[in-house]
């Protein structure tokens, strides 16, 4: 499940990113476009929102930070489900 939220994240992210290298032209760059700047500060604002879980969950901070800035919720929920390995 969570291997399939991050793989459909990457492929969103791809659309965008090709948008941006070559415009699709029309409507569709415009929304693209918005819709990358509004998935990039969603992300964001989750980082922040997420902290505390990165810091209990251990390992290397900043690979969490990119990895939800690029997720968002798929590795959220990857964070969740290693810090429940750990307690149990």
């Amino acid at each position: 499940m969570i291997s399939a939220i991050k793989i459909g994240t990457i492929i969103g992210w791809l659309v965008i990113l090709a948008n941006v290298a070559m415009p699709f032209g029309g409507q569709l760059a415009t929304i693209l476009n918005w819709t990358g700047i509004g998935l990039l500060a969603a992300h964001a604002l989750e980082v922040l929102a997420y902290l505390p879980l990165i810091n209990k969950v251990g390992g290397n901070k900043a690979s969490h930070m990119v990895q939800v800035l690029v997720f968002g919720v798929g590795h959220f929920l990857s964070m969740q489900e290693t810090l429940k390995t750990k307690v149990a």
